[in-house]
């Protein structure tokens, strides 16, 4: 197998204001999600999800994982190059999502 793309991905954890990373040409939050995916010759897809929380230095939790995937069902649900049953199945997930959330507080 070949990969199309090499990566690493170096960052550093502490405080920093938002003028040192604009100045820096560095991008900043408080935690990250990436996602690397495999298209393997057979068609089959496959992904590994790597993540860091600058509050704890270890991966995000299980909590802000479902957050994030809830969130990205919301904008898929409104992305233009999506079919209409993908946007449909998205922004059905995201509100059935919000109602469970409303209904629990």
């Amino acid at each position: 197998m070949t990969y199309k793309i090499k990566y690493d991905l170096p960052h550093e954890i502490g405080n920093f204001s938002k003028e040192d990373i604009v100045k820096e040409g560095k991008g900043g939050a408080d935690a990250f999600v990436f996602i690397s995916m495999l298209y393997t010759k057979d068609g089959s897809f496959s992904m590994k999800v790597l993540s860091k929380d600058g509050s704890t230095g270890k991966e995000i939790t299980n909590n802000d994982l479902w957050k994030v995937w809830s969130l990205l069902s919301n904008s898929l649900g409104e992305a233009e190059d999506l079919n209409e049953a993908k946007r449909k199945i998205a922004s059905t997930a995201f509100n059935s999502l919000k109602e469970l959330i409303n209904n629990t507080k």
